[in-house]
């Protein structure tokens, strides 16, 4: 059903024609007829076309003796009537109650109104509606208002809407009729949070109108919680001491503009997104992965530019170390400390091109302390890293050597990035290898990572229980793992060094990398 909400959408009265003692069920025909929508501000009648149904509009019909039917809308084209057909169950003595939509249905008198709705365009797809008649003819009431939210800020697409109030704000309604007069009332399991989704991101540069059904009554301490199509996230509360007040088959509205949106970043990720496909955004942790052997738990470096280089030789059950064989997440005995040299010790049984997604990743199999459960974070696929590095739009001036607070390394920069007051930063690949870009204290570096720039030091490489510490790898070449491999002795990774990137390298499993971690932002 689609609402065009100039007037509130579900205010249309619809007829149902259904034989008082009807024993077998045809095509019922419904006509439409306008419930008047008073602006709760200037109590003036709302003008427009209302309500149109779809061929995808169902509701459910309940009779006086416990039988219950099922009719689904199949006009031709979006139409104010339409001809329903049976799809299911059965009615046949009066009076009879109906509830729009048929998924909401709960008994004869109840509804569900639920906690998370969605929408193509942001109006009210799914406007509870309700009826009882003693005849042939149903005339629909509307049990709720609506709290219309209107959003309006230059280059902004929102994806959802969350409202919390003090009050209960979904769950389970009752109903009955008083005459022409429908009264409604909370039944329980219900919660003070309704999140409007948005099946497709709605641009608000020129204005979009959002609709939220609401219980008549008065509101406070309302919260309203706003989330775009990149992740970023703005929160508006109202006024102590204010509140609003939504009445039954009326619209109440908020205006907001020019709002300011923060990227919401998980625990323990860098406050920014990068592309890893055309369609997927992530986030990156803070540091690189680190597993503590007295503990038996796992973290991220506390900074961007640590990395525990020699701690690496010799590995033991109770060393901290931070480079791993590959697919060495402690699952199915392969310990992140693994120092054998041969490759088919380790991930690849069965897993012959990836360990994306199998609890062969690090980060789906093991909570980090600093940041969050077990399978939240996964380890970036070939594909990802590539894309992110070679693949996204402008690429090539999103990555660059550097050096930050004397360790060599590689920068790469989100997708949405505008070099901060402050900074500075040279693109690409350059013969002035890590000295092409150098932070020489935090504060300098700071001003680069607040902006969202992530930094991969050159973490060296393991190789068996021995560290490479002959020059001139040492601190000059970072690799870094994917959850990809090419054979069962050879898996895909990223290598840099000081005027080079290669970001489909390969290498023997028993190599131990570094790894950084990723989540997905939606």
């Amino acid at each position: 059903m689609k609402k065009t909400l100039v007037s509130l959408v579900a205010l249309m009265g619809l007829t149902l024609v259904v034989a008082s003692c009807q024993k077998e069920q045809s095509v019922a025909q419904f006509s439409a007829s306008m419930e008047q929508c008073m602006d709760e501000n200037t109590k003036t009648v709302l003008v427009g076309s209302g309500l149109e149904w779809t061929n995808t509009d169902q509701i459910k019909v309940y009779d006086n003796i416990g039988g219950s039917a099922v009719y689904t809308a199949n006009p031709q084209t979006p139409a104010t009537t339409a001809n329903f057909t049976h799809v299911s169950g059965s009615v046949s003595e009066a009076p009879f109650t109906a509830i729009y939509p048929a998924e909401y249905a709960l008994s004869r008198n109840s509804f569900n109104l639920p906690a998370t709705q969605y929408t193509e365009d942001g109006s009210l797809a799914k406007f509870p509606m309700v009826a009882e008649t003693n005849t042939d003819a149903l005339n629909f009431k509307n049990p709720f208002g609506a709290l219309k939210i209107n959003l309006t800020t230059a280059g902004v697409s929102v994806k959802s809407i969350a409202v919390t109030s003090s009050s209960n704000m979904n769950g389970d309604y009752t109903f009955s009729f008083s005459g022409e007069s429908v009264n409604v009332s909370f039944a329980g399991n219900g919660s003070n949070t309704t999140t409007l989704v948005c099946n497709t991101a709605q641009d608000i540069t020129s204005g979009k109108d959002f609709f939220i059904p609401m219980l008549h009554g008065n509101y406070t301490n309302i919260e309203i919680v706003i989330t775009t199509n990149t992740g970023a996230v703005c929160t508006k509360t109202l006024k102590a001491g204010r509140s609003i007040n939504i009445t039954r088959s009326a619209i109440t509205t908020i205006n907001l503009s020019n709002l300011d949106f923060v990227l919401n970043a998980p625990d323990g990720a860098l406050n920014a997104l990068f592309s890893v496909s055309p369609d997927q955004q992530v986030f990156f942790s803070k540091g690189n992965l680190q597993y503590v052997g007295a503990t038996n738990t796992w973290q991220f470096a506390a900074n961007q530019y640590e990395y525990l280089g020699a701690a690496n030789n010799n590995p033991t059950a109770a060393s901290t170390i931070d480079l791993f064989g590959w697919g060495t997440s402690n699952y199915n005995g392969k310990a992140p400390y693994m120092n054998s040299t041969a490759n088919n010790d380790y991930a690849w049984e069965g897993l012959n091109s990836h360990i994306a997604a199998t609890s062969f990743d690090w980060g789906v199999n093991n909570a980090i302390d600093n940041a969050g459960v077990a399978g939240t974070w996964r380890t970036p696929t070939y594909a990802e890293f590539n894309y992110l590095l070679t693949g996204r739009a402008n690429a090539s001036q999103l990555f660059g050597m550097a050096t930050v607070m004397g360790i060599k390394g590689l920068i790469v920069l989100p997708d949405n990035w505008v070099l901060p007051e402050g900074g500075h930063f040279t693109a690409g690949e350059n013969r002035n290898g890590y000295n092409t870009n150098k932070y020489n204290d935090a504060a300098e570096w700071a001003v680069m990572e607040n902006a969202g720039a992530m930094f991969l030091p050159a973490a060296g490489c393991r190789r068996g229980d021995v560290y490479d510490n002959t020059d001139p790898r040492v601190g000059n070449i970072g690799e870094y793992w994917t959850a990809s491999s090419s054979s069962n002795d050879r898996a895909a990774d990223v290598y840099f060094r000081g005027n080079a990137l290669n970001a489909s390298s390969q290498r023997d499993k028993f190599h131990a990398h570094a790894v950084r971690l990723i989540q997905n932002a939606f």
